[in-house]
């Protein structure tokens, strides 16, 4: 199940919100994914949301 056009939206607002409040942010989308599972990514050190979030680290 992909995500709803509503929640991506929601997602791309957060990061340009946080980006103009100072924060390091990137958004990532995970075809297939939805807001249910999508952090299902971090058990996989190679996926792209695990890269992301430790490339984001300071």
């Amino acid at each position: 199940m992909a995500e709803r056009p509503e929640f991506v939206r929601q997602s791309a607002q957060l990061v340009k919100t946080w980006g103009r409040a100072g924060a390091k942010t990137q958004g990532v989308v995970d075809p297939g994914k939805y807001h249910l599972d999508v952090i299902d990514g971090l058990k996989d050190p190679q996926s792209d949301m695990t890269r992301t979030l430790l490339g984001l680290a300071p």
